[in-house]
């Protein structure tokens, strides 16, 4: 890496790309095409820390204190949070 710029990390959002689909557990359930899935009963502020906080927690584990954080669209409005 250059050493003006430090480490990339690249990664994809919760339930995005490449990653996992996690569990809708702090949402009202309700079935959807015979399957139990979240509605949309999300506050705003409830919907962005369901993103914004586990990428916090992995910065943490990372031992990142200081990072600049990009994103297009959603990941644009969440790192901008």
């Amino acid at each position: 890496a250059d050493k003006r710029v430090g480490r990339v990390v690249a990664f994809d959002w919760l339930g995005m790309g490449g990653s996992e689909r996690p569990d809708c557990r702090s949402a009202p359930r309700m079935p959807i095409l015979g399957q139990l899935g979240c509605n949309s009963r999300f506050s705003q502020e409830q919907a962005t820390n369901f993103f914004i906080d586990p990428v916090e927690q992995w910065f943490k584990e990372l031992g990142l204190s200081r990072v600049l954080l990009f994103g297009h669209s959603l990941g644009g409005y969440l790192a901008a949070r």
